[in-house]
């Protein structure tokens, strides 16, 4: 297990600590999973989210379901592998699943001041991946990713969440953000 890996997993501890086994949920954890869930990847011959280190691209959603499939995460997932962008890391900003509507819109409307532990995991998965783009899936996580406080120099770029597009939109969103990541890629190897 590479040391990033390690790292990871540590940090599966750390969440899993915080919010109950049974409380917590990664996009890149396939244990945060519905078995039955799992399987419709399988069927339908798509990889499932798991993280190649050597991808330096993050996509970053809102908050959990509950561990079924939202609308369209098949085909986005999909359009990822024709992309490349297969090993992509997929995360959440909020890791906490079963939280209503109104928890969910309370900690966006005042993320950077009262959800410390939220903003602690997700830095530290910024931390541990380093990529050189950052995809928000979404108005919302645009808003808080474009936010002064998240003081980083990665470039963040917006895709209409999977779940709210059509299938057509969304190809076409995957594909630009396939353009930027190649060319970020070739403008790091000329350094």
């Amino acid at each position: 297990m590479s040391k990033k890996s390690q790292k990871l997993s540590k940090l599966k501890e750390e969440i899993e600590n915080k919010f109950g086994r049974r409380k917590y949920w990664l996009f890149w954890e396939k244990s945060t999973w519905k078995e039955e869930e799992i399987k419709k990847f399988d069927e339908k011959g798509i990889r499932f989210f798991e993280w190649d280190e050597r991808a330096t691209i993050v996509f970053v959603a809102e908050n959990p379901s509950e561990g079924t499939l939202p609308g369209n995460l098949l085909t986005f997932k999909k359009y990822m592998d024709d992309n490349k962008l297969s090993g992509a890391f997929v995360t959440d900003l909020i890791k906490e699943k079963s939280l209503n509507e109104d928890q969910v819109k309370e900690i966006e409307k005042d993320f950077w001041k009262k959800y410390d532990d939220h903003i602690k995991f997700f830095f530290k998965e910024i931390e541990i991946v380093e990529p050189c783009l950052i995809v928000a899936i979404g108005n919302k996580v645009e808003r808080v990713l474009r936010d002064p406080k998240f003081d980083r120099k990665i470039p963040v770029e917006k895709i209409r969440h999977y779940s709210r597009t059509n299938k057509t939109k969304l190809r076409k969103e995957i594909e630009r953000i396939a353009k930027i990541y190649d060319n970020l890629i070739e403008q790091q190897r000329a350094l």
